[in-house]
């Protein structure tokens, strides 16, 4: 998990290069191809690793984790979600 971490780290700031030179007007049209290629790439990876990460800490919760009076079981009702949107 801690390479997969690190990775969206990675391509986070890749992007937010990307957009950064968007805004001065200073791209060019292969990194405006590779901002409109990465930006749903990077939702749909970290979407994903919501999921996973959410998922574990259910389970060190055990049982318990899923009861509606905490925090985690609301957690995976949203982020279950978030690699449809």
């Amino acid at each position: 998990m801690e390479a997969e971490t690190r990775a969206a780290f990675l391509l986070a700031f890749e992007l937010v290069e990307l957009l950064g030179r968007q805004e001065c007007n200073d791209i060019t049209s292969d990194e405006r191809a590779l901002l409109r290629l990465l930006t749903p790439i990077a939702k749909l990876l970290t979407a994903k690793q919501a999921v996973a990460v959410v998922s574990e800490a259910i389970e060190a919760f055990g049982g318990a984790g899923l009861r509606g009076r905490y925090r985690s079981a609301r957690a995976v009702a949203r982020h279950t979600v978030l690699p449809i949107w």
